[in-house]
């Protein structure tokens, strides 16, 4: 536990107690004392007396914003604040209990956006093995037995985003420690985002949860953030005579229940690391943020379970399903005919039966009809799985046309039994540990629509979960499991 630390220093998955005064923004001069800490799902304020008093007893106080002046004289500003317990005594003191969703030190703002932004820095282990660099050459003379390390600094390369009119490059860090008996040295890698125009916070937050997403499909695996670094105005951190003009330094701090630590991810585990989609890497940012406003749901079902692994398998299953669902329907994918056509019938209609039925059953009939022109369930999974992947694909993870049409009748059926508890028919659907293959499998199909949307071609998609450490025993699990691999 890291107590009365600078927060500064501080990881995004370290547990931390740090006193302070803290004061609504409204009420500057009226300072109460209290602990901020990490909780196993959140982030917690711990604040003798209350902001409200008495008024807290009956009801649930939201803050919103709360100011804080911690012990090291950092300045914290935190969000989404909402008090979760109030308990007073008598004779005694009041206590009250607020949760936040995240804070920033460095700063004390008025709302998300009360200071404009030049670019946040991304730090996290999982993204220096991601970008899988040697910097470190180590040489030993044969004859005098010396040792040689030679460090080669990585090339910096910025990206273009025309899609969120940003840059996005590499950068890197190099600490070392040196002393008589032993020299260490700590390299990582970094990811830089830089708009072209300052920013409020709220842009730089969906951006850098989007990249997160981003690389977590590439990687197969959940990227965990370490330290997120937002870049505002100038100062100067040298003094009148020897200026050092830096952009100032913001840490953000979110909710630990978001960076619950996986094991440490090596590149040789990864679906794609960055030097295997290197030439593509622009085109692929550049497509997935543009298609973020048609596919922000279909991002956020399909990552569920990877940022929330604590969700039930029923709840992880439907939202495998959901997520097809939405990027069949977000595409424009599976229509019976064009909207103009449906408009026509739906006209139509409307006319004939405006004066037979009553208007309460004329409104009945038309709001089922404004669906007409959507495909059933099945029918979406047919049309993604079997007419949308090439027969390669499909023969490694279904293995012929009958057991695709089983697995997606399953589906289906497991599907509406978990939405519409349909007892009727049930017989065939999904069970127990089946559930989690058929998630499993379900996932892979998305992933591969992902990528595709992105612009990476479907057979390297294939080359790389039949060959890369993980992904190509999940897939023959899962069939096994679920009687499809014969």
């Amino acid at each position: 536990m890291n107590r009365n630390v600078s927060l500064k220093k501080l990881t995004l998955q370290d547990d931390f107690e740090i006193e302070g005064y803290w004061w609504l923004p409204e009420e500057p001069e009226r300072k109460l004392a209290g602990t901020l800490y990490s909780g196993e799902d959140a982030i917690y304020l711990d604040i003798l007396e209350s902001f409200q008093g008495l008024q807290s007893v009956n009801r649930t106080s939201n803050y919103g914003i709360i100011h804080g002046f911690t012990v090291k004289g950092e300045e914290v500003t935190l969000f989404d604040s909402v008090q979760t317990n109030f308990s007073t005594n008598m004779p005694g003191i009041e206590k009250e209990k607020i949760i936040c969703s995240y804070f920033i030190t460095g700063g004390h703002f008025g709302s998300q956006n009360d200071v404009q932004f030049k670019a946040v820095e991304l730090y996290s282990e999982d993204l220096t093995n991601w970008f899988n660099k040697s910097p470190f050459r180590l040489e030993e003379d044969q004859e005098t037995s010396e040792i040689t390390t030679t460090y080669t600094p990585p090339d910096v390369i910025p990206y273009y985003i025309q899609s969120i009119e940003a840059e996005i490059k590499n950068s890197y860090d190099l600490n070392h420690n040196f002393s008589s008996k032993a020299s260490i040295f700590k390299y990582s890698e970094f990811i830089k985002l830089t708009p072209d125009d300052q920013r409020g916070f709220e842009w730089f937050q969906e951006k850098l949860f989007s990249f997160q997403k981003l690389i977590s499909l590439m990687m197969g695996e959940r990227l965990n953030y370490e330290r997120i670094i937002l870049r505002g105005e100038d100062e100067n951190l040298g003094t009148e005579e020897e200026p050092l003009i830096r952009p100032k330094k913001y840490h953000l701090f979110v909710s630990l229940r978001e960076n619950e630590m996986n094991d440490k991810l090596h590149s040789h585990k990864m679906l794609f690391t960055f030097p295997s989609i290197e030439v593509q890497f622009e085109e692929i940012c550049n497509k997935w943020f543009a298609k973020e406003e048609d596919l922000k749901n279909v991002y956020n079902l399909h990552f569920s379970d990877v940022f929330n692994p604590h969700l039930d398998l029923e709840d992880k299953f439907t939202n495998a399903v959901k997520s097809l669902e939405v990027y069949h329907r977000a595409l424009d994918y599976g229509k019976l005919f064009d909207e103009e056509r449906k408009n026509e019938i739906f006209e139509n209609v409307k006319e004939k039966l405006g004066g037979v039925l009553e208007a309460s059953d004329l409104e009945l009939v038309l709001n089922r009809l404004k669906h007409m022109n959507e495909y059933s369930l099945n029918s979406r999974l047919k049309d993604i799985i079997k007419k949308q992947l090439d027969q390669e694909t499909k023969q490694y993870l279904f293995n012929n046309s009958k057991k695709t049409d089983s697995f997606i009748n399953r589906v289906v059926e497991t599907r509406n039994h978990l939405t519409h508890y349909d007892e009727q028919r049930n017989a065939n659907r999904f069970n127990g540990i089946e559930l989690h293959f058929a998630k499993e499998l379900l996932k892979v199909v998305a992933s591969i629509a992902l990528f595709k949307e992105c612009g990476i071609e479907e057979e390297v998609v294939l080359e790389r979960l039949k060959n890369t450490f993980g992904n190509s025993q999940n897939v023959p699990r899962a069939k096994e499991r679920l009687g499809i691999d014969k």
